[in-house]
């Protein structure tokens, strides 16, 4: 934004000067009377025009071109996130649905054993279990497939072989071993009612079949409804990502457009690029542009109001308009254009503010005086080339002028250049020497060859905003009109005649030159002098002091900008250290010193966790309950940072508490998930494996929160410890989880991991997957080590594996096996 402004102050105060100077040319020829001169200022007149049009169409297409490919770039980038996120919306779906269900059987299972041996079943007592198991509905059905019991009193009697959605559970009359689990639909008794339905044998009398209502399997899965994905997705200040289905809106940030067909809200949609997709349209959000890809069933449209997208083009180009009022300076077209890209370069100071280098501004004087000699010598460049074709006969410009002047001109504009190889640019008093040094060499041609070079007081000025001063700003363009003040006097008695002093020369009664010759006499004369000063220099002077302010306030944003951005890195080194400090605390709640326990000869145990950011949301521990039971943890929290790093904190303090109160693992994650459930605000659910080792039999009693699988070892091999596992904790209320129980033989060992390890990625976008973990702990090397060797080799096995890609996701391991009784 400011090199843009920077140039189109520099375009604008030419076209000013052109215009000038042009005006007086123009007022010269109406003097003459000559009407061929006339029209041919009027043309010259009508093609400035014109150029000046041109140029600022070509601009604001530019403009409009380079807001598009912004627009279409980060619509881009949000549609791969959307894409992203509806995947692993669909991947815990299943993980959630599956789990609803597999609690669903457990519940059945239970009630079932609890109603084993009752010889009747009335409506109070199946009421009474629908709150103990917290399920909605329990149906009693007799081998003959009739509902003998239920806590719905009207469907007492019916006949599940009378409809196709009650007769997917008769089997089990059959098969007592079968159990089975039915998706929400409408329900056989009056194919109105909506409900999801489990059943398991009931021994001695059928089968029972509990239900759940819309409302509770909603419920459960709210979380991750497609409806709430966009709420999260914004683009820039006001765009928004709308999700899509056969036409209809799925999921937008705004809640009353889901349902709506997306036509009702998006119309008129016209194709802007066909490479990048980029579209325009009109509809609920006004002119818009808009991206659309299809991902499987969905459409994913990301849009951005055209206000927004174009904000940028519309202020420079109105300023653009502002300032380039009448004509088109040609000459010092192709120099400003260097100019431009000079400025664009000092970009790289971000890299220093990056950095964190506290002598930006030092640096940055540095910069621009290698810049403003740089300048110099192009400048120098071109008066050489100026003075080759003037000798050569290609310029008309005066020879004796162009001989004294040009090596003049070499020689200062090359001075700083030479200059800076042997002494340092970074001096602070180097910057008046350079600029000084512009100025005095634009008046030495000013005086010579006042015809061609007033435009040229313009180079001190500009080069001044390169230091992002203000007062140095103010300084130069005082400098400057002395300077040309001075030069402008002096050319009138030693320089080149300028025909635009011929008025002067007529108001102040003196006779003027025919066709533009000096004229018979210099001599001193007041009334010319008068008109010199208001006619001529002071208009000049008015156009450089109006242009001015602007350098200034560019001066002015641009060091207040870099300032903030110090301020900025200073801010975020600070956070980075603050992280680092979290890390260390996090670190050193975990077990980390091993051996843990030197005179406990009866196990080996070792564990390592690496985080994907500063913190993480991983965690292991284990510790003594009693004397002979060891507390074993491993647990994943869902999300990543510090809001992870939080959870993760609590729930293991959660989970160490109630360990040491000598519960039972299922009685533990019970309470756990019910101090985890309450003000729950932010989602946060964790998945954990929980077991109390006994090291005097070997016994491990065990609980699984949706946790990934551990593996075992007997028998030189493992494998993996298949027990269902339970629900997440956190993720739902009022969770009952079952316990299971192995036993480790002397030489056996358990290993633990979360799910970075299998799902380390590496460039290829291949994950390191469940079947190339036990693979590489089956291998002859490999099986046999002992836990403190072991994690170190599947680490480094990892790290080979993902040849350098970034770790998307924490990666924590624990081992242990069991040595038995010591001799």
């Amino acid at each position: 934004m400011n090199e843009f402004c920077f140039f189109s102050a520099l375009i604008g105060l030419l076209l000013l000067k052109f215009q000038y100077i042009c005006s007086i040319l123009f007022a010269k020829v109406g003097v003459w009377g000559n009407m061929k001169k006339k029209r041919l200022g009027s043309w010259f007149k009508i093609f400035v025009i014109i150029a000046f049009a041109a140029s600022f169409f070509l601009t604001f297409m530019l403009q409009t071109n380079t807001c598009n490919e912004s627009a279409a770039n980060l619509m881009s980038q949000k549609l791969d996130t959307t894409k992203t996120l509806i995947e692993e919306n669909h991947a815990n779906r299943e993980t959630i649905t599956q789990m609803s269900n597999d609690n669903a059987l457990v519940k059945a299972r239970a009630i079932s054993m609890a109603l084993v041996g009752m010889s009747e079943f009335d409506s109070a007592l199946l009421i009474e279990f629908c709150s103990r198991f917290d399920v909605d509905e329990i149906h009693i059905i007799n081998y003959d497939a009739i509902i003998t019991a239920t806590t719905v009193p009207e469907y007492i009697g019916y006949d599940m072989n009378s409809a196709e959605q009650s007769q997917y559970f008769v089997p089990i009359l059959q098969y007592p071993n079968l159990e089975l689990v039915q998706d929400a639909r409408n329900i056989g008794f009056d194919n109105e009612t909506i409900r999801q339905f489990a059943a398991v044998s009931l021994p001695g009398h059928g089968m029972v079949q509990i239900g759940y209502t819309p409302e509770r399997i909603s419920a459960v899965t709210s979380f991750i409804d497609i409806e709430n994905l966009a709420e999260t997705l914004d683009i820039g200040a006001s765009g928004r990502v709308l999700i899509t289905s056969g036409g209809m809106i799925m999921s937008s940030p705004d809640k009353q457009d889901v349902g709506r067909s997306l036509s009702s809200l998006v119309k008129n949609i016209k194709i802007i690029d066909s490479k990048s997709g980029l579209c325009s349209a009109t509809g609920k959000y006004g002119n818009i542009l808009c991206m659309f890809q299809d991902y499987g069933d969905y459409s994913i449209y990301a849009i951005i109001p055209e206000s927004e997208a174009y904000e940028i083009r519309n202020t420079t180009t109105t300023q653009l308009l502002l300032l380039n009022l009448l004509l088109f300076g040609f000459i010092l077209v192709i120099t400003s254009l260097l100019a431009q890209r000079r400025v664009l370069k000092k970009l790289v100071l971000e890299g220093a503010v990056i950095r964190g280098e506290t002598n930006i501004f030092s640096d940055n004087e540095r910069r621009a005086n290698n810049f403003a000699a740089t300048c110099m010598f192009v400048f120098a460049g071109l008066s050489a080339i100026m003075w080759i074709l003037t000798t050569c006969g290609f310029l008309g410009f005066d020879k004796d002028a162009v001989n004294l002047c040009a090596p003049v001109a070499i020689l200062a504009m090359s001075a700083p250049s030479a200059l800076f190889i042997f002494k340092d640019a970074s001096n602070s008093r180097m910057k008046y020497f350079v600029l000084a040094l512009a100025i005095a060499t634009v008046a030495f041609l000013n005086v010579y060859l006042s015809v061609y070079t007033m435009l040229l007081f313009i180079l001190p000025i500009l080069l001044s905003c390169h230091y992002f001063s203000r007062r140095f700003t103010y300084i130069t363009t005082a400098a400057v009109l002395v300077f040309m003040a001075v030069s402008t006097f002096a050319g009138v008695y030693l320089g080149q005649w300028n025909s635009a002093w011929d008025a002067g020369l007529l108001q102040s009664g003196l006779e003027a030159g025919l066709n533009g010759a000096a004229p018979p006499l210099r001599s001193f004369n007041k009334e010319f002098l008068i008109w010199l000063m208001t006619s001529f220099y002071l208009p000049q002077a008015l156009i450089l002091v109006s242009f001015t302010p602007l350098c200034a306030m560019i001066s002015t944003h641009t060091h207040n900008l870099l300032a903030q951005q110090v301020k900025d890195t200073k801010e975020r080194q600070r956070i980075g250290a603050e992280l680092s400090i979290a890390t260390q605390i996090q670190t050193s709640t975990l077990p980390c010193i091993f051996p843990p326990y030197p005179d406990r000869k009866e196990f080996s145990i070792f564990a390592q966790m690496r985080t994907a950011k500063e913190v993480g949301g991983d965690f292991y521990d284990f510790f003594f309950v009693d004397e002979d039971n060891l507390a074993i943890v491993i647990a994943d929290v869902s999300g990543k940072g510090v809001p992870a790093a939080l959870f993760m904190m609590i729930s293991r303090i959660l989970i160490k508490t109630f360990a040491q109160q000598s519960l039972s693992p299922s009685e533990i994650f019970t309470k756990t998930n019910e101090h985890l459930c309450e003000d729950n605000a932010t989602g946060m659910f964790v998945t954990a494996w929980l077991g109390i080792f006994n090291i005097k039999t070997g016994v491990i009693r065990y609980v699984n929160a949706g946790h990934n699988k551990p593996l075992i070892r007997r028998a030189s091999r493992y494998d993996w410890l298949n027990a269902k596992p339970c629900f997440v904790l956190g993720g739902m209320e009022a969770v009952k989880y079952t316990e299971h129980e192995t036993r480790l033989e002397a030489g056996d060992a358990l290993f633990l991991y979360t799910d970075g390890v299998t799902e380390a990625c590496n460039m290829k976008q291949e994950l390191f997957s469940d079947e190339r973990l036990i693979s590489l702990l089956n291998s002859a090397d490999v099986s046999c080590l002992n836990p403190d060797a072991l994690l170190p080799r599947i680490s480094r096995e990892i790290d080979t594996f993902a040849e350098g890609a970034e770790q998307a996701d924490d990666i924590t391991m624990l081992g242990v096996k069991f040595l038995g009784e010591p001799q």
